[in-house]
């Protein structure tokens, strides 16, 4: 049941002016005086049973002007949320508990693996985690150097150039994949070393054992375009694929390690009684 609060009335009389300028026949001067048992009342009116006027706490708080309070408060009476305290919600228990969901969010994801800034904040936001929760968890973050771009783009672009030997092209188009920002791929691909001819050649060698056989035409085709998916571009790339479309079969000739015969065709001595020594696996 709501807490209810009584204004009294003041019965129905002509209000006249005081010597004191304040109207007569109000409750403002003197409180109401109570009826003694046994003692009629002067006004031949009846008297109403509740003289007073009938509302709930909540409406008479919020006449007043006074907040709600939580402790103590009636059943079904709302607490008002000050947004006069800073704070983002209406309790800061509340508010705790957001932002360390949030965290614990980020803390696994990171677990998982590495992420940039732009990746982290889309992944607490599709998990619906509110703006200035988000803002506070990655300032964290980056204060422990757990979220750092700049790093990470360098670790990624290193990976990329040695293992997977990815040109420069390759590597920025991965990091904008990643979501870090331009300026900072700018640089770290800036800094890399350049890409060495042997590269290039060890690349375009590998391919093109599965390409024998093709028309040269085919051939320079598709070693330019894998070699493009690899990030490599420009003139340099079409020279090397050009020498080793039209290298002979096996590859560049190498001289062969001392003491092997193998591939190599020998001139009789004049005392030998053999005329040719044929190649190892040739007869």
């Amino acid at each position: 049941m709501a807490e209810v609060i009584a204004f009294p009335r003041s019965a129905t009389a002509p209000v006249t002016e005081s010597d004191s300028g304040s109207p007569e026949g109000t409750n403002d001067a003197q409180p109401p005086q109570h009826e003694q048992p046994g003692v009629q009342p002067e006004s031949s009116e009846p008297v109403p049973l509740w003289p007073g006027q009938v509302i709930d706490l909540q409406q008479a708080r919020a006449m007043a002007g006074l907040p709600f309070v939580s402790e103590g408060a009636p059943s079904g009476v709302e607490e008002s949320a000050s947004e006069e305290d800073g704070s983002h919600g209406s309790d800061g228990a509340v508010d705790d508990s957001a932002f360390a969901t949030a965290r614990q969010i980020a803390l696994r994801s990171l677990a998982a693996r590495a992420r940039s800034e732009a990746e982290l904040r889309q992944k607490l936001a599709d998990r619906g985690v509110e703006r200035w929760a988000i803002d506070e968890v990655i300032a964290g973050l980056q204060d422990k150097h757990l979220i750092d771009d700049a790093q990470l783009a360098h670790d990624l672009a290193q990976g990329l150039s040695e293992s997977k030997k990815m040109g420069p092209v390759g590597i920025k188009q991965a990091l904008v994949k990643r979501r870090i920002p331009r300026g900072i791929i700018d640089q770290v691909v800036g800094g890399l070393d350049e890409v060495s001819d042997d590269t290039l050649e060890e690349l375009a060698r590998s391919r093109m054992r599965v390409l024998r056989g093709l028309d040269r035409q085919v051939q320079v085709r598709r070693l330019v375009g894998f070699l493009a998916r690899r990030g490599y571009q420009g003139p340099e790339v079409y020279r090397v694929v050009g020498m080793v479309v039209d290298e002979p079969e096996g590859g560049p000739d190498i001289e062969p390690d001392s003491g092997s015969t193998r591939g190599v065709r020998f001139s009789p001595s004049p005392d030998s009684a053999s005329a040719w020594v044929t190649p190892l696996g040739r007869r």
